[in-house]
């Protein structure tokens, strides 16, 4: 009797694996398709891209390295990249193209001048596909030409901004609504904040400038508008001129200002005792302390009224009654008058010896 081993075989065929490869490559098809639609849309974009900073970079020199002229227009721009790099108009910027190809330039002269860029896209549905982002564009099987102008406005030239500060400008920068950033300092004449808020209301980054509805510039501090700190308002101060300076008025009374004019200020009593009752803004009339004096007479027979005067005092040489209802003997013939305008400067009031000077109050 004879034994025989039986083996079985284990795992899948060839066909079956051929089988699973196709299945997977049909399921694969759709995914690797679009990744290959999207890496040529982006070399497409990077292209683009490239070509549009080469004619930003080319104009900006013309108008402020080559005084109208395009770079390297001396060998019809053909080192044109290479002129733009040395002089700052180009950053890192490759002459090989992501289709692997190289930008090549070129420009014509004399009346409508352009600068012109070539490109080699490999192939003519890339040359196409290009041709439609690129305006003034031609196609050529998979070469790409593309130019641009002079722009008109660059034989003027004074009115731009040249890098180097060689000149001023004096015509208009247009930002579009974009910032200016980094710049350490900038000197004007003026400046117009359109940017209108409220004081006391919140705001967004510390340091930004604004303005309120009546013009007064206004800052963010700590989260909040604010305005200029030092000054409150309602404050009065005195000027020594014939107008108040910005944000102040004439303290006369009008515009919620007090009526300080002609008058002195005194600090408010509060309780001290010197100028007890007194009320903040209340006026108070001029006038002076009481003075009392005492005029004793010696009368004698045989030489009259006995005595002599000086400073504010005067005797009469006139007989009669005393003054102020007052009384003394006839025979004495004489009585006394008191006038300080014998002794002092007098006036309508009494005052301290002072300077007049422009009051105004700090407005809101």
């Amino acid at each position: 009797m004879t034994n025989r081993n039986t083996f079985k075989q284990s795992g899948f065929t060839i066909f079956e694996l051929v089988i699973v490869m196709t299945v997977i490559s049909i399921l694969a098809a759709p995914f690797v398709y679009q990744q290959i639609q999207q890496f040529e849309e982006d070399r497409i974009e990077i292209t683009v891209a490239e070509i549009n900073d080469l004619f930003q970079s080319a104009q900006g020199y013309a108008a402020e390295e080559g005084d109208g002229d395009w770079p390297s227009e001396v060998d019809n721009c053909a080192s044109a990249i290479t002129e733009m790099q040395n002089q700052g108009y180009l950053m890192s910027f490759s002459v090989t193209t992501p289709f692997g190809t190289n930008v090549t330039t070129s420009c014509t002269t004399g009346n409508g001048k352009r600068f012109i860029v070539t490109v080699d896209a490999v192939t003519q549905g890339n040359a196409e596909l290009l041709d439609g982002y690129l305006p003034s564009s031609t196609v050529a099987g998979s070469i790409v030409t593309v130019s641009v102008p002079m722009p008109a406005a660059i034989p003027a030239l004074l009115h731009l901004l040249p890098r180097d500060g060689s000149r001023e400008m004096t015509g208009d920068l247009d930002m579009d609504g974009n910032d200016i950033l980094n710049a350490n300092q900038v000197t004007t004449e003026t400046v117009l904040l359109n940017s209108i808020v409220t004081k006391g209301n919140a705001c967004a980054t510390n340091g930004l400038v604004a303005r309120d509805n009546s013009g007064r510039l206004l800052s963010c501090v700590n989260g909040q508008w604010a305005g200029a700190e030092g000054t409150p308002a309602m404050m009065v101060a005195y000027f020594n001129s014939a107008t108040c300076p910005d944000g102040w008025v004439v303290s006369n009374g009008a515009n919620g200002t007090r009526d300080v004019r002609g008058t002195f200020v005194r600090a408010l009593d509060l309780g001290r005792g010197l100028d007890a009752g007194r009320t903040l803004g209340t006026y108070q009339e001029d006038r002076m302390q009481r003075i009392q004096a005492t005029a004793r007479f010696v009368v004698e027979a045989s030489r009259g009224v006995v005595g002599s005067t000086s400073g504010a005092f005067t005797r009469s040489s006139v007989t009669g009654a005393a003054p102020q209802g007052g009384s003394y003997p006839t025979s004495a013939g004489r009585y006394l008058h008191f006038d300080s305008a014998l002794s002092t400067r007098t006036g309508p009031e009494t005052n301290p010896k002072n300077v007049a000077l422009l009051a105004c109050q700090k407005q809101p």
